[in-house]
């Protein structure tokens, strides 16, 4: 998990915004299913997939 969203300042906050639960020692991410949330899911999913189309995030 650390070598791919814990490289992203905020990464593993933002999953965690969205439910997820570190557990084995902050090895790994969990969603349990009572804190599935399906309208914060596709919301987060939106707003990730608008900043890889926006040719100018990241930039300023």
């Amino acid at each position: 998990m650390v070598d791919r969203i814990g490289k992203l300042e905020g990464g593993i906050a933002f999953l965690e915004l969205c439910g997820f639960e570190k557990i084995e020692d902050g090895e790994f991410l969990f969603l349990p299913r009572d804190k599935v949330d399906m309208a914060v899911l596709h919301s987060a999913g939106n707003e990730l997939n608008n900043a890889i189309k926006n040719p100018f995030f990241g930039v300023l």
